[in-house]
């Protein structure tokens, strides 16, 4: 909780509940000049918008990269072993 200061948010919903409840934007003290308010709605929307779209899919790389590299990681080490008891 912040005390004595007043900030101004824009809360988008989703419309989607499984994948965020809402989404909170602090503005800024000058966000309001020369801007609607519908144009404040509608870049929160795009950016809540781009915003799971493309962690999404960079998150299920970076999994995916990280799960591959423990599997080759394992069967390398598997195969040292595999050889140093057959060979040794």
């Amino acid at each position: 909780m912040v005390k004595g200061l007043t900030r101004r948010v824009v809360v988008v919903k989703s419309p989607n509940k499984q994948l965020f409840e809402e989404a909170v934007f602090f503005l800024c003290d000058n966000a309001d000049r020369g801007v609607s308010g519908a144009q404040i709605v509608a870049e929160a929307q795009a950016i809540a918008n781009g915003f799971t779209r493309d962690s999404f899919r960079k998150s299920n790389n970076k999994h995916l990269r990280a799960v591959l590299w423990a599997l080759l990681g394992a069967f390398t080490a598997s195969l040292a072993w595999a050889a140093a008891m057959f060979f040794l």
